[in-house]
């Protein structure tokens, strides 16, 4: 089964650049749910306290970071890289020189 990666989600990056902008424009959360609110952005101050204190049981939203992203200036770059380097039939012929009978030797 495939585990599903929310890299925006899960980023420490971009919770910590969220923090420091939190700190350094002096806003409380309250502050931060209010614009949003006014915004048209629906943020649960209880969701956002759970993402700055990095919870396990934490709800933000992807859109919801994002949105958090844009409007205070944190850039997000996401880039995902298709190349495969690992080569299978190499990895294959090295375990039979290795296991030659399927056994250690």
């Amino acid at each position: 089964m495939k585990k599903r990666i929310n890299t925006i989600q899960d980023s420490d990056e971009i919770r910590q650049a969220l923090l420091f902008r939190k700190k350094e424009l002096d806003l409380t959360l309250a502050d931060i749910v209010m614009d949003a609110r006014v915004r048209g952005m629906k943020i649960i101050i209880g969701s956002l306290s759970r993402y700055f204190n990095d919870s396990e049981e934490n709800n933000l939203t992807e859109a919801s970071i994002r949105w958090l992203a844009c409007r205070y200036g944190v850039k997000i770059d996401v880039s995902v890289d298709l190349e495969n380097p690992f080569d299978d039939k190499k990895a294959i012929e090295e375990l039979k020189i290795k296991f030659p009978n399927g056994k250690r030797n």
